[in-house]
C-alpha cells in the first residue's frame, strides 16, 4: 500500500511540475504582446505633443486624413487670442456653436469641453498620433474604430469637424449618457466651467486627475475674460 501511495504522489508531483511549466511557456510568449500594447488611460499630453522623429504617418487607405501633432506643426486659430467668443469661421467656433446650439449647453459647458479639445488636438479634425489616436477628441482603439462606422454608417466624413462633433454628441447620449447628465448640471459660470472641464476631463476623455484640473484652469480663464 505504501509503495501504491509512493508512486500516487510522485505521478501528481510529475504532472503540477509539467503544468507550471506549461504556464511558464505561456507567459513567456504572451507577456511581449502586453508588454507592446496602449494602455488606454495614457497621458494626453504624451498623446498629443510629444515631438515625433521625421518619420511618415498616415492611414493605409486615407493618408491625406492623418495630421501628426507636434509642437512644431501646430497651427492655432486666430479666436485663440480671445477664446471666449470663438470666431464661428475657425474649428473652435464651429465646435462652440454646435455643443451650445445644437446639443444646448450652456457656456461653461462648452469651454470645459474645448479645454480639452484644445489640449488634444488643438482643434484639428485630422489630429492624429501614431500610438491609434484620432481627431479632436483622440479616440483610440475601439472608440476610434466607432467614429469611423458611425460616420460612414450616417453619411457624415469622419475627418471633418461636422462628423465628430456628431459622433461626440452620439456618444453623449449613448454610453456617456452619465456624463451628459452631469454636464447639464453645471451652472453657467466660471465655477460650472470648472466642473465641466473636470466632468468631461475624468469621466469622457479619462485623462486623469492632473489634466482634468488644468483643463478646468484653463475653462475657467476662458469663461471669465472680458474683451
Amino acid at each position: 500500500m505504501k509503495e501504491n501511495n509512493y508512486g500516487f504522489w510522485k505521478t501528481t508531483l510529475l504532472r503540477v511540475i509539467a503544468a507550471i511549466c506549461v504556464m511558464m511557456l505561456v507567459l513567456a510568449l504572451v507577456a511581449p504582446i502586453f508588454a507592446n500594447a496602449v494602455p488606454v488611460d495614457s497621458d494626453p499630453d504624451e498623446k498629443a505633443f510629444t515631438a515625433f522623429e521625421n518619420e511618415k504617418f498616415g492611414s493605409p487607405d486615407e493618408p491625406e486624413k492623418m495630421e501628426l501633432i507636434t509642437p512644431d506643426n501646430v497651427e492655432f486659430d486666430e479666436t485663440l487670442k480671445n477664446e471666449s467668443y470663438p470666431d464661428p469661421d475657425t474649428n473652435m467656433g464651429q465646435i462652440y456653436a454646435y455643443i451650445t446650439q445644437e446639443m444646448g449647453l450652456n457656456r461653461a459647458v462648452a469651454f470645459g469641453i474645448l479645454a480639452h479639445m484644445r489640449r488634444e488636438s488643438r482643434f484639428l479634425p485630422t489630429a492624429y498620433n501614431p500610438a491609434g489616436y484620432y481627431g479632436i477628441c483622440q479616440w483610440g482603439g475601439g472608440r476610434y474604430s466607432n467614429l469611423i462606422n458611425w460616420c460612414t454608417e450616417n453619411g457624415y466624413d469622419y475627418s471633418t469637424i461636422d462628423g465628430q462633433v456628431r459622433f461626440l454628441e452620439k456618444e453623449l447620449n449613448g454610453a456617456y449618457s452619465g456624463v451628459l447628465d452631469a454636464l447639464k448640471e453645471c451652472e453657467n459660470s466660471a465655477d460650472g466651467a470648472y466642473q465641466a472641464a473636470y466632468v468631461f476631463g475624468m469621466r469622457y476623455e479619462v485623462s486623469g486627475l492632473s489634466n482634468a484640473q488644468s483643463a478646468g484652469s484653463a475653462a475657467m480663464a476662458m469663461f471669465n475674460y472680458e474683451p
